[in-house]
């Protein structure tokens, strides 16, 4: 028997088009793709598993961030700038242990969302132009 063993996807740079759809539910898309074939007929396989939606999300969040101004440019002067909106966290994204996110904010220390959103890789989040 053999056990399965976890694996970034993202790792291998498998193409798009290699990847072939396995299942889908309310929240998640699976997918799999070829790793290797052996020679008994033998198929090794990576599967991925994408949240539902994200495409949309992150389509969405480009389109206000192409769309906001800086905030020293709009907001100059204006106490309004409190209740702008400047990211959308994918629930998944938000919770997972990587980021600590609702670890954080569960503690207590508020700066955390703050470096997050401030750091190069949180940039498909932001909906806001400059720092947090």
């Amino acid at each position: 028997m053999t056990l399965p063993i976890s694996i970034p996807p993202d790792s291998l740079h498998i193409d798009d088009d290699a990847w072939e759809f396995v299942s889908m539910d309310e929240d998640y898309i699976r997918d799999r793709a070829v790793v290797e074939r052996f020679a008994d007929g033998n198929v090794s396989y990576v599967y991925r598993t994408r949240p539902r939606g994200l495409m949309g999300l992150l389509e969405a969040n480009k389109r206000s961030l192409d769309d906001s101004e800086t905030a020293k440019t709009r907001f100059a002067g204006d106490e309004h700038v409190l209740g702008t909106k400047i990211s959308s966290i994918p629930l998944n994204e938000f919770f997972a242990a990587r980021n600590q996110i609702a670890e954080k904010i569960r503690e207590g220390d508020r700066d955390h969302l703050k470096w997050f959103l401030n750091r190069d890789d949180a940039q498909p989040w932001k909906t806001f132009r400059g720092k947090v």
